[in-house]
């Protein structure tokens, strides 16, 4: 299941001999799960893919390079310390007295223009499409507009694959981790959630697995509908 917050991987005994049963403990072989999933996803692409044109990975007019810091803030929506930081004005007043040293102002005014405007969510809401786009399109065009007119970017499905490398990895440990707990070869891989519609991700997880069959779910009502057969269950 891979949420948008986190990823959670089960190994359960199912089939119809289990239908009905209120009493599943002993079915339930092993569990991993992390704090990394959809939102991850997004931020990752974000920052490798479109602060560059903020600034990212430029330098200070001496050659020295311009720390990530900043660029990384602005895209960790998901931290409240990491972006209560980015947006406060002794910040504002870093980024100001920096500009002056910059190599690629015209770059950093963006980042700046970010930071005031509070534009961090519209970024990775940016990101966000173009992952979504390419789970069927091999490349989506950015609109950044709301940082500089006409200013887009087109994203790749190479270009995602790129950014979001780590964070898959990641889901795939956890995979691993349940099959190796589990002490045994499954025979499906139920996917559910709505980032495990990624084309990367089945791609990742069928080179380290091995060739097992993969079941979509649907992606954003299986859980719900689970729960309520479980409850009917129980409370019935």
């Amino acid at each position: 299941d891979i949420g948008g917050g986190t990823s959670d991987c089960s190994f359960v005994q199912m089939g119809p001999s289990f239908r009905g049963n209120s009493q599943r403990d002993a079915d339930f072989l092993a569990h991993s799960g992390k704090r990394v999933g959809g939102n991850d996803l997004d931020i990752a692409l974000s920052y490798h893919g479109l602060m560059p044109l903020l600034g990212l990975g430029s330098t200070f007019k001496s050659g020295l390079p311009l720390p990530n810091q900043p660029f990384w803030q602005a895209c960790k929506i998901n931290d409240v310390n990491l972006q209560s930081q980015f947006y406060s004005a002794q910040h504002y007043r870093e980024l100001s007295a920096q500009l002056r040293d910059v190599s690629a102002p015209e770059l950093y005014k963006r980042l700046i223009h970010l930071q005031q405007n509070k534009q961090g969510h519209q970024l990775v809401q940016q990101a966000e499409a173009a992952k979504i786009a390419l789970t069927s399109a091999n490349s989506f065009n950015c609109d950044l507009a709301f940082l500089d007119n006409s200013l887009s970017k087109d994203i790749s499905v190479a270009d995602l694959a790129l950014a979001v490398d780590d964070s898959i990895s990641q889901i795939v440990t956890l995979a691993k981790q349940a099959i190796t707990d589990a002490n045994t070869t499954p025979d499906v891989i139920y996917l559910t959630g709505g980032s495990a519609q990624s084309p990367l991700i089945k791609a990742a997880l069928s080179e380290h697995l091995g060739n097992i069959k993969m079941v979509n779910g649907d992606h954003f009502g299986s859980v719900t509908a689970g729960l309520t057969k479980w409850a009917s269950i129980l409370y019935k």
